[in-house]
């Protein structure tokens, strides 16, 4: 999802979204709302969703686990579009790397695919990882604490965003 925001870098949309402050209250609001679904999705799925035994979940079949992550990977996908500080990233970062010189576009291209690939490997080994955990920690109890928890913080970074105020 970073190459989104490089892209975005390089066409100039991220500075336009920075500079013009009706585009970035925009964006800090689309992406508090959809922090804020989230938060109470998450908290509806602890408190009020209807829990399945651990026999219906063994027999979900894969194309209901397909669907489910095009959901997982939409929700990340949305996520981290609607993250305004990811192109601050870009913003702030990639230049003091780029020689003017030269082809500065290549080379923010370059960066953009490089921090691409870092990103992968990183969440390949995080998913890896907590796929790991979550099956030695898969009861229903600890699934409620964890989507509760996790509803929570995405309210709390909803209203952080809300209430963030762009610097001039």
């Amino acid at each position: 999802m970073n190459h989104i925001h490089g892209l975005f870098s390089i066409l100039g949309l991220s500075a336009l979204i920075l500079k013009t402050s009706q585009a970035f209250f925009a964006a800090k609001l689309l992406g508090a709302f959809y922090l804020s679904y989230l938060g109470i999705m998450s908290l509806w799925q602890a408190f009020f969703a209807k829990q399945s035994s651990e026999k219906t979940i063994k027999r979900e079949n894969n194309k209901n686990v397909i669907r489910k992550s095009k959901r997982f990977f939409l929700e990340g996908f949305l996520t981290n579009l609607l993250n305004p500080k990811a192109s601050m990233f870009y913003l702030a970062v990639f230049p003091q790397f780029i020689c003017l010189e030269g082809s500065p576009i290549l080379e923010f291209l370059i960066l953009v695919v490089i921090n691409s690939i870092v990103v992968v490997i990183w969440f390949s080994f995080i998913i890896n990882a907590l796929g790991k955990i979550t099956r030695a920690l898969s009861s229903m109890k600890f699934k409620k604490i964890v989507q509760g928890a996790t509803g929570s913080i995405m309210l709390w970074f909803g209203y952080r965003l809300l209430t963030y105020q762009q610097k001039s």
